[in-house]
């Protein structure tokens, strides 16, 4: 079972039911998609010691995507564009 929760500071942020749902969305498959450590990793995939995460190409935030970290399980990543904000709501605040 995967527990959502919201704080009351973010629910009255939220304009309208829409974009809450899309937080708990978020939310929800930010737990449930598979860990970095979990997915198979290539042959020739080196072993980095300290692997370099991805930033937001808009604010600059740091993702909890390592580089590597395959586009098809992430959150806000932008095809052509790369790495969005995690949480798109908080993104430049």
């Amino acid at each position: 079972m995967i527990t959502v929760t919201l704080t009351e500071k973010e629910i009255l942020a939220t304009p309208n039911a829409y974009d809450l749902g899309e937080l708990v969305h978020h939310r929800y498959w930010a737990q449930k998609e598979p860990k970095p450590s979990d997915l198979p990793k290539a042959d020739n995939e080196p072993e980095l010691p300290f692997p370099e995460y991805d930033r937001c190409v808009v604010c600059g935030a740091e993702s909890p995507y390592t580089q590597g970290y395959h586009i098809d399980y992430r959150i806000g990543y932008i095809e052509g564009a790369g790495q969005g904000c995690f949480q798109p709501s908080e993104c430049l605040k």
